[in-house]
């Protein structure tokens, strides 16, 4: 490892470490209908109370609910629905599979093999390594980056 590289692998590590409690929970975290309508009926609000905390008519409460399903909420109306339930709004990403430097080794092989499909899989891993420690757009697009022997 580089010395220019230890400042991202400490991130990166942090980085897993406040991930950690979403990665367990994972994908199945958010459930199917969304988080307004249930917590609000957990906490005994009506849709008229929400709508009336957030001055707006029940009507457009319900289309909250609605669109919250389809995934067309913005997060400044997330925050406004959290507040007025006296809730905190929290988002985040999670890796799809093991944890950011996971992710990132994926990123690197697969950018390595694509950039150098003629390589032995130790060349591959080689370049890959060598990937993760330039600058971004080598693994994640922009200009090509050949592995110097």
């Amino acid at each position: 490892m580089s010395p220019s590289e230890k400042p991202y692998r400490l991130l990166r590590q942090q980085m897993d470490q406040q991930l950690k409690p979403l990665i367990a929970a994972g994908p199945n975290l958010i459930p199917p209908g969304g988080w307004i309508r249930p917590l609000r009926m957990a906490i005994r609000m009506t849709q008229q109370q929400l709508a009336d905390r957030m001055s707006i008519s029940r009507q457009a409460a319900r289309q909250i609910e609605q669109r919250e399903q389809t995934g067309a909420l913005s997060l400044a109306t997330m925050k406004a629905v959290a507040q007025a339930m006296d809730m905190e709004f929290i988002y985040g990403f999670i890796p799809k599979e093991g944890n950011l430097e996971d992710h990132l080794d994926r990123q690197a092989l697969k950018a390595a093999r694509a950039q150098a499909p003629s390589y032995t899989d130790m060349m591959v891993r080689k370049l890959a390594n060598s990937m993760k420690e330039k600058p971004l757009p080598s693994i994640w697009g922009g200009r090509r980056y050949w592995f110097r022997r």
